[in-house]
């Protein structure tokens, strides 16, 4: 694998991992809804579709671990340079 390749999985995969767990962590706490019961967000119950949305942020940040993994792993066998 070359130099190249390696600091593409390590980019990709800091980069999907960063972006998906922050919207991860904003669907979590979803500033966004309002609930006549309860005065702040997290009273509220989450919509199906916010769900999802999390559920796939959550699967990409996982891929994007495993991206960095595999990266930091080539790295290393390589031998760094």
């Amino acid at each position: 694998m070359t130099m190249m390749r390696r600091n593409v999985l390590l980019v990709l995969g800091a980069a999907l991992a960063f972006i998906a767990a922050a919207v991860t962590v904003f669907y979590f706490f979803q500033p966004w809804r309002s609930c006549s019961f309860d005065d702040t967000a997290a009273g509220c119950g989450m919509l199906v579709g916010d769900a999802a949305v999390m559920m796939v942020a959550m699967s990409v940040t996982l891929l994007g671990v495993i991206l960095v993994l595999a990266g930091v792993l080539r790295w290393w066998r390589s031998g760094v340079r």
